[in-house]
């Protein structure tokens, strides 16, 4: 954050403070609990809205987490009245007013009004515990839903991983990526669902087939895996460019009644090194989010030969990092300040369903079986994250361990 962003921090930490040092003082004066806000709604006739917001207001671990939670002006005055006719003393309720307005002063200083005020205490939030950013989020998910006329129920990415049976030095890869319950908003939207890429470590385009589809046709550009798809792939417009095949959805029916899951599934080889060298010292796998969608669905299910992998850092990034280009570091000016969790799939094998995509077990089940694995060779780990910003790039990154001697 900018010096700017401190300024307002900390004259709001203070009065908030101050605001809330006076409240106590209030109460104190008339003898209420303020922690039992629906007591003091039914003694002073208030709305219970308000009184809630007075007892977090005074609970809040923090100043800054107490602010959503500052009365309006108006709301407060209710309140002052009916506490200066129960008996509160004069002075204590002057404080009380005075802090308000000095809070009110600081936030059209520094953002004008509470609606902005709401989006940077948002910023904030990923600092005090929140994931960040969380309601910026939503409101960009049904923004950017309505604006380009299309949006699914889960973006949905997973990579399993594991060592080649014939060289240990290089890794086997398989990857599926997709949407469930993916629906128009307006019948004539024509949107790029799926975007085929292939980049080599020297950061020019694979001009050979090395990844194979999961499932379905051996030679379909789009790799998709029919027996979890329901979308009709003459609804797919299929568009060469310079960097690889787009995959356009065509216009057609809108909402649930043209809603479809739609999953592609691909494979590869002995695709890359298990060890780091000179060039490279890092593993990473990631998630572009190019639909606006509800919640992301990220796994990484990682073969259990590879202890250095079940450990991965999550960043998210506010751009999709181009192909063949360098991803970013965690200090790099387009990170997020969003908190990624990630969380251990109990079970062997891992626990993989989820209500999120149907079959989805069956799925995960079928990336092994193509590496030649078992299930229960594997471990996983899941990263869930609700509306994810459009247009950014979601990296789960292991560090590749040294060849053995």
């Amino acid at each position: 954050m900018g010096s700017k962003t401190h300024s307002f921090e900390a004259a709001c930490q203070d009065a908030v403070g101050s605001l809330r040092a006076a409240l106590v003082a209030l109460f104190d004066s008339i003898g209420v609990d303020p922690s039992v806000p629906q007591d003091v709604a039914r003694r002073y006739h208030l709305n219970k809205t308000l009184t809630w917001n007075i007892s977090r207001l005074l609970q809040a671990p923090d100043s800054i987490a107490a602010v959503p939670h500052v009365p309006g002006t108006q709301a407060l005055e209710k309140m002052l009245k009916a506490t200066s006719d129960d008996g509160a003393s004069a002075e204590a309720v002057k404080r009380v007013r005075a802090a308000s307005r000095a809070f009110d002063e600081i936030v059209e200083v520094h953002v004008g009004d509470r609606t902005t005020l709401d989006l940077v205490l948002d910023g904030m939030a990923n600092g005090s515990g929140g994931d960040g950013l969380e309601l910026s989020r939503k409101l960009a998910y049904r923004g950017n839903s309505g604006l380009y006329g299309v949006q699914a129920k889960a973006r949905v990415m997973a990579w399993t991983i594991a060592p080649n049976a014939e060289d240990s030095s290089l890794l086997d890869l398989a990857m599926i990526s997709g949407y469930a319950g993916f629906r128009r908003l307006r019948n004539n939207v024509r949107w790029p669902i799926i975007k085929v890429r292939s980049w080599a470590t020297s950061d020019q385009p694979i001009t050979r087939p090395l990844w194979h589809p999961l499932e379905g046709d051996p030679n379909s550009p789009m790799a998709l895996m029919p027996s979890f798809s329901s979308i009709d792939e003459r609804e797919i417009d299929l568009v060469t460019t310079e960097e690889g095949l787009d995959c356009h959805l065509l216009p057609g029916r809108i909402g649930n009644v043209g809603a479809f899951d739609c999953i592609r599934g691909e494979m590869m080889m002995a695709a890359a090194n298990r060890y780091k060298d000179d060039e490279d010292s890092t593993g990473e796998v990631g998630a572009s989010i190019t639909t606006p969608s509800e919640v992301l669905l990220f796994d990484l299910i990682v073969h259990r030969d590879l202890e250095n992998a079940m450990e991965p850092e999550a960043m998210i990034f506010s751009r999709i990092v181009a192909s063949g280009v360098k991803t970013p570091e965690r200090d790099d000016e387009s990170a997020l300040p969003i908190r990624l969790r990630l969380i251990d799939l109990p079970g062997t094998p891992p626990a993989m369903a989820t209500p999120l995509v149907p079959r989805y077990s069956e799925i995960t089940g079928l990336m092994a079986d193509r590496l030649g694995r078992r299930p229960e060779e594997f471990r996983a780990k899941r990263l869930l994250l609700d509306y994810p910003p459009l247009n950014s790039n979601v990296i789960l990154r292991f560090p590749l361990l040294p060849a053995p001697r």
